[in-house]
Parts: structure tokens; sequence; C-alpha cells
């Protein structure tokens, strides 16, 4: 959260830069961690929750070029338009980081084979 709100206010480039390349980091982390969780807690049965995490990663690639493209409109200033987008998701985050994690259940060899055999 720190990375987003010192973005827009940082002039130089290298800093801008390093500071994106760490949110990509971070995004990334959130997509894989996001994938993992939902295989610990719903096992076989992760089809519909993994779409439905996918389709909210849609969603948002599709509202962000929405939501800059109306701000720039409006005030002509593509600053705006990131201090919204930052002001949604941080938030968010917040939220998200008060959530307990799931408890990862191990399986013994005989349950996962039995499990392989299944599908």
């Amino acid at each position: 959260m720190v990375v987003m709100v010192l973005i827009p206010l940082t002039p130089i480039i290298w800093v801008v830069m390093g500071l994106f390349f760490i949110t990509g980091l971070a995004s990334a982390g959130v997509d894989v961690g996001g994938n993992t969780l939902l295989m610990w807690v719903h096992g076989n049965r992760v089809g519909p929750f993994m779409v439905g995490l996918h389709f909210f990663f849609g969603l948002g690639a599709l509202i962000a070029p929405m939501v800059v493209g109306l701000t720039i409109k409006v005030s002509g200033d593509i600053i705006w338009a990131y201090w919204i987008l930052a002001c949604i998701s941080c938030p968010l985050s917040v939220l998200f980081l008060r959530l307990r994690s799931p408890e990862h259940t191990l399986r013994t060899e005989a349950e996962r084979i039995w499990t392989l055999q299944a599908m």
C-alpha cells in the first residue's frame, strides 16, 4: 500500500519504475497465492471458485481503463485516475489482510492415489 502512495509522488522515473516493479511482484503474489489457497481449501472441487477468482481479475482489467479514460476526460490529468484506483484498492487490501489463513490439510499417499483414480 505504501508503494501505491509513493508512485505519483516520485519525480524520478527510475524510482517510479522500481516502485512499479514492486507492485508487479505483489500483484503476481496475489495471483499465485489466490490460486494456491483455493486449491488448498477446495481441493478437487476448485473449478467454480477458480473461475470466480479469474472473473474478478478480468473485471478489474475491464473497469480500470474505463476509470482512467473517464478521469482523464473529466480532469485532464492521469494522476487523479491513479489516486482513484489507489483509493479503491487500498481499503480492499486492508480488508484482505485481516482474513485468517486457511488450514492446509496434508493427505496421505493412499488418499492422493485414490483421488487421482477417482478423476
